[in-house]
């Protein structure tokens, strides 16, 4: 769509100024306005500045000017060829970076060349993303990009670090066991193997559904994880055995986890993600507990009710209040910093402990 004309006192005036009553006023790109006084010559000279300072960065005067500078954009092409594949994460949280960095990438910050993003180009970027969660998470990838930058020679500091960390508040109800066994109660029993190994494992629900009877041998269960693609192998305690002798039924099925399906299809008709008939999806699963957890009368009602996920730091709670200390529930856990362990535990309050105390007083002197 073209602008509008400018009225006729305006045309000899550059792009973006305007006489006032004031005298001349000039619009930035935010549509904030600047007073430049009375006098034209001035405010023609500073508005061409200004125009020349706001113009897209790589443009033929840049170039002419400045040089071929490396934008932030060919910075985050070259971050992701060379140095986000050697993260060792999982696929989705590799995806969901990228995918971060292509959205900063589109945006004006790319157009930037890399030494001239400031801390309040940041900050005004983060502070334009819809919610706490989204930004604390484009803060993280930022922080990581930047301190490539340094490591490379682009820049000799990280801009992203004085931007305040944003403080997302959880809005997910914290499990409890009295809800585990109210919602249990209304699932059909391989969902409710899903929920007992994720509770005793620590597991997220698409490692859960995703572990192998080949995955148990010499006394554990070895778990790759998706996410981190941590290996752990959880040595198969008395609790966790009768779990997995219940898995064991008539349906013969790769998975420890798994259902009988409701109509069989070939493998062409098959989801792409599904490579066995009785495996059970993550979504399948989600799904399921989301349908269980409606006919729950402890929990109708719930703005924000507990999702399939929440059994695990129900899980981390209980090994907590069993007496395993958290740098052990870490461990279950999968995580690599102590303060993520704390987050899962929080909401889930340690219990009141009974200690017998009182002095003999008949051997007190007062």
């Amino acid at each position: 769509m073209c602008p509008a004309p400018r009225k006729p006192e305006n045309r000899r005036l550059p792009p973006n100024l305007h006489r006032h009553p004031k005298g001349f006023r000039y619009r930035r790109p935010d549509r904030s306005y600047v007073y430049l006084g009375h006098d034209e010559a001035e405010a023609i000279n500073a508005a061409k500045g200004a125009n020349l300072h706001f113009s897209s960065k790589g443009d033929l005067f840049d170039k002419i000017v400045k040089g071929d500078e490396q934008s932030l954009s060919s910075v985050i092409d070259d971050y992701l060829t060379n140095k986000l594949p050697k993260f060792e994460i999982g696929e989705d949280t590799r995806k969901n970076r990228e995918y971060a960095l292509r959205k900063i990438q589109s945006g004006a910050l790319g157009n930037m060349p890399v030494d001239e993003v400031s801390t309040r180009d940041l900050y005004l970027y983060l502070e334009s993303l819809g919610s706490d969660w989204t930004r604390q998470g484009y803060r993280a990838v930022l922080m990581q990009l930047f301190a490539w930058t340094i490591q490379t020679g682009l820049r000799d500091d990280n801009p992203v670090i004085a931007v305040e960390r944003p403080k997302a508040k959880r809005q997910r109800q914290r499990m409890s066991i009295e809800m585990f066994h109210s919602v249990r109660a209304h699932c059909p029993a391989w969902l409710q193997n899903v929920m007992d190994l994720q509770l005793h494992t620590l597991q997220r629900p698409g490692d859960v559904v995703a572990m192998r009877w080949t995955d148990v041998a010499d006394n554990v269960l070895r778990v790759v994880q998706k996410k981190t693609g941590r290996k752990l192998e959880l040595e198969i305690s008395e609790p966790l055995r009768s779990v997995l002798a219940r898995c064991r039924d008539d349906l013969l099925s790769p998975f420890i986890a798994h259902r009988r399906p409701e109509k069989l299809r070939s493998k062409d008709q098959r989801a792409k993600t599904r490579s066995h008939h009785t495996q059970i999806l993550l979504e399948q699963a989600e799904r399921a507990f989301d349908i269980a957890r409606e006919k729950c009368e402890l929990l109708r009602g719930e703005p924000n009710p507990p999702t399939l996920h929440e059994i695990r730091s129900l899980g981390a709670a209980l090994y907590r209040e069993a007496g395993w200390p958290e740098d052990q529930v870490q461990l279950l856990l999968g995580h690599t910093d102590l303060k993520m362990t704390r987050h899962y535990l929080k909401g889930h309050e340690a219990p009141w402990e009974r200690i017998a105390a009182g002095l003999n007083l008949a051997v007190m002197r007062y």
